[in-house]
């Protein structure tokens, strides 16, 4: 899991000051208060919720909260104490390694589709339209890492098969995806357009690298 800052207030107590009994299902506050099981939302959040009698004479409210209330929500996932193991094993030498690794495999992806693919803003509107566009980029994407990965594997190849071969890897990834397309006329297309566009401009890219590779590597020879 990725590490995100704490949010909130400056000064104010963290979510991690207020513990969760288990047992009893409440929640005890830095003041060993108890704040009591209110309900579960549709986020799938447990919500607890303070006395307000106790809270409006409580010396540490200027750090907890500023309900015109005096009323204290605390939340907890129903999936806290595996998010909570999750945390745990990030902290171990093993996973601080592997931990490290994360923006040169995850973060890297999503940086080139925003910086050389254009992905940092969209002309489509509506969920359904966004995905299907997203989709069709980074197949595009993993098409590309597939061509890369048979010329670093197979070393020197002909370049007849690399050209050609991957030319029919974009045409059968078409030829698959035009009948789920199709099924919405408003995107057909604009989708078409934009997955031969992007296809091809990464084909293209492919191919001179390729091209380059292959020179070199004959002057070598």
């Amino acid at each position: 899991m990725p590490y995100k800052r704490p949010m909130g207030i400056k000064d104010f107590f963290r979510p991690n000051d207020f513990v969760y009994d288990e047992y009893y299902n409440c929640v005890i506050c830095p003041e060993n208060q108890v704040l009591k099981f209110s309900t579960i939302n549709r986020d799938g959040y447990r919500e607890f919720k303070s006395d307000p009698k106790i809270c409006k004479n409580c010396p540490s409210r200027s750090v907890c909260t500023r309900n015109a209330k005096y009323e204290k929500k605390v939340t907890k996932h129903i999936w806290s104490e595996y998010l909570e193991i999750a945390e745990d094993i990030r902290h171990t030498t093993k996973y601080k390694k592997l931990y490290e690794k994360r923006k040169e495999t995850i973060e890297r992806v999503f940086a080139d589709a925003k910086e050389k693919y254009g992905m940092r803003y969209t002309l489509f509107s509506g969920l359904s339209h966004v995905t299907n566009w997203v989709r069709l980029k980074f197949a595009a994407m993993n098409l590309k890492k597939f061509a890369i990965y048979k010329w670093n594997r197979d070393g020197k190849v002909c370049f007849y098969f690399v050209f050609f071969g991957s030319f029919r890897l974009i045409l059968l990834f078409i030829k698959i995806l035009t009948p789920i397309l199709a099924l919405d006329s408003g995107l057909f297309g604009q989708s078409v357009h934009t997955l031969i566009g992007v296809l091809f401009k990464y084909y293209c890219n492919s191919s001179l690298a390729f091209v380059r590779a292959a020179a070199i590597t004959a002057s070598m020879s």
